[in-house]
This record gives C-alpha cells, sequence and structure tokens, in this order.
C-alpha cells in the first residue's frame, strides 16, 4: 500500500514457471499496485511488464527496445501485439466512511475511511523458449492530464536503478520443484563495459537448512474490528501479510556464514532501506493464483510469494552446542513479518 503522500507503487511479488500443452513454456506472475486517484491510469499504457533476455539489459539496449507488454484487465477491449490480457484483475476494497457504519451525526470533516486494498493482477507470458533466462520487470506509469503522452511518474517493481528478477524457464524434461525458502542474491550489471547498471535479483534456495516440520509460513489478514451500540464486534480485512515462523540447521559454518552475508547485502541493496530483506518464500494456504478449468484444485501447489520482510534471528547454531554432543547444534529459530 502507498504510504501517505505518496502517488503509486508496484510490486512483482511472484513468479513462476512451467509448461502446458496450451501455453506451452511459460512464465506465470503476480503484480500488485496502489495509485492515488488524481493521477490517470490507462487501461493499456499504465500497467507493462518488461521481459528482456539478459544479454539485453547487459548490452543496455534501449527500454522501448525491449520486449515488453502493457497488461489489461480480462474484460478490456484492447488489442495490438503489445497487449497482454490479465488472467485475473482484482481491485481494491471499496472506501468504506466509517462515520456511516457508526453515526450518521458524525462531522464529515472527521470522517475516516478503511484504506483500500492493493490491486492484485496476475498474468500469463506463455510461449517462450525453453531452458532460457528472462529478466522480468513490473512498471506502473501514471499521467497527470488527458492530453499528457508521456507519464507524470513512473515506479518499478522490483524497485531500483532498473533492477529485474531473473526468470528461467523449464527444460524440457524438467518436473515441478518449489522452493520453500530463498534469500535475494544481488548482480550487478556492467553496461557498455565501463559503468556498472542496475542490479539483477535471483534466489538462493535454502529450503535444505530448513528443519521440518518446523516450517510455519502462512498468509493472514490484518483486520480493522469495531464495536456497536450493541457491542457487536465488526469485522473488516484490510489487506493479508504473510508471516510466519522455522527453524534452519546448516550444514557447515561457511553455508551459515553466505546465508548471512546474503541477509546483509539485501539490507543494503533492496532500495528500501536497512530494516527489510528481501525474501522468496512458499505459503502454505495460498494455492497457486490459476484456477483454470484444466486444474484438478486438489492438485493445484501453493504459491511462493516474493516481498520485502522483516527478519528475526534468535539462537546461534555454531556456539550452542547439545551438552555431550558436541557434533549436534542447535538450530536458528526465524520469525519473518511482511512489510
Amino acid at each position: 500500500m502507498a504510504a501517505p503522500g505518496s502517488i503509486g507503487m508496484v510490486n512483482l511479488c511472484s513468479l513462476e514457471t512451467g509448461y502446458t500443452p496450451t501455453l506451452g513454456y511459460y512464465i506465470k506472475g503476480i503484480i500488485t499496485f496502489v495509485y492515488n486517484s488524481a493521477y490517470q491510469f490507462r487501461d493499456n499504457e499504465s500497467l507493462r511488464l518488461y521481459y528482456p533476455s539478459p544479454q539485453q539489459v547487459e548490452d543496455n539496449v534501449p527500454a522501448a527496445q525491449r520486449p515488453r507488454f502493457n497488461i489489461v484487465p480480462p474484460d478490456s477491449t484492447a488489442t495490438g501485439a503489445d497487449i497482454l490480457k490479465a488472467d485475473s484483475w482484482v481491485k481494491p476494497y471499496e472506501k468504506i466512511p466509517i462515520n456511516q457504519l457508526l453515526s450518521p451525526t458524525t462531522s464529515e470533516k472527521k470522517t475516516k475511511y478503511i484504506t483500500p486494498e492493493l490491486y492484485t493482477v496476475t498474468f500469463t507470458l506463455p510461449n517462450l523458449t525453453p531452458n532460457t533466462d528472462y529478466e522480468i520487470r513490473a512498471v506502473l506509469r501514471l499521467f497527470k492530464k488527458p492530453s499528457h503522452t508521456s507519464p507524470k511518474y513512473i515506479y518499478y517493481g522490483p524497485s531500483g536503478k532498473d533492477a529485474h528478477l531473473r526468470m528461467r524457464t523449464w527444460s524440457q524434461d524438467e518436473n515441478i520443484i518449489r522452493p520453500m525458502f530463498c534469500v535475494a542474491k544481488y548482480t550487478y550489471v556492467s553496461i557498455t563495459g565501463e559503468t556498472v547498471g542496475g542490479l539483477d535479483i535471483t534466489w538462493e534456495d535454502f529450503t535444505d537448512c530448513i528443519k521440518l516440520p518446523s516450517y510455519n509460513v502462512n498468509s493472514n489478514d490484518v483486520n480493522e474490528d469495531w464495536d456497536d451500540a450493541n457491542y457487536t464486534t465488526h469485522r473488516i480485512v484490510a489487506r493479508k501479510k504473510i508471516e510466519g515462523k522455522f527453524e534452519m540447521i546448516f550444514p557447515s559454518i561457511e553455508r551459515q556464514k553466505y546465508f548471512f552475508y546474503l541477509l546483509d547485502k539485501s539490507r543494503e541493496l533492496n532500495g528500501d532501506g536497512i530494516a527489510y530483506v528481501d525474501l522468496k518464500v512458499h505459503v502454505n494456504n495460498m494455492l497457486d493464483y490459476d484456477l483454470s478449468k484444466d486444474y484438478d484444485p486438489r492438485e493445484l501447489p501453493c504459491i511462493n510469494y516474493i516481498g520485502k520482510f522483516f527478519i528475526k534471528i534468535d539462537n546461534n547454531a555454531w556456539v550452542q552446542p547439545i551438552y555431550g554432543h558436541y557434533d549436534k547444534y542447535s538450530p536458528l529459530s526465524i520469525t519473518i513479518t511482511e512489510t
């Protein structure tokens, strides 16, 4: 959700790849965004998805020449080679004046509102080349006036100068393997071999370090509660938030040090400050967003969610050996909370 006084934000919060006879080798994703209604969101110009090859990024190919789509709602009448209709397009919650719920006589100047949830858009890039890297980036473009041909404000997901999420399509004999817990790994992109350009984001998988069955990461409701004159509690779900706990045991001190190193680099390079880290986590209670008739809901996998998190670490696996067993160590206790 955009901070008070801001104009907009966009987040590319999930990417998955796979294959079906209909779609071919594909990349599916989820984009969330929100914007100030004082600015224009244009159906076929405001939400863009870029998916160049790593070489195009490294060669500093201009954005206008990189592969891209303008994403539009499924019911949009927009057409063209650059138009990609979303799989789903969920609008935010409607603004509800709390004074209408509590007391009709409350002054309008003191009205408080339930703030909107984010727009949530799912998309599919079909018929891609197998075993190939793509650099994925979402862009939100907002216009000030109908007569303007250029956007007034542009926002990027992931944030940062020319940052991308790298996703490799399946090879022809690959099966579904979804990691449980990944930390962002940043790579500087060298532009023309001289200057440092943007950042590529890939994911270092630490699933092998998770102590099962401790993994407990879920999507939980963030609620707005209020009591009426009859002391009946009413609840509005303002948003959902990913949070959870689990334990990690590392096979070596070097692996643990690398984990801490990636967390430190994420705090430094995530674009929003040292309080946050970029993570990709398996969410136990969120099924994959594609509920197409081609799929049996009982066979849908759980989603892997990309976002910024607060992370808390307790214990130290390499200074607390179990008494009498110096080849065994206490696990790290990890707590994560989405921002």
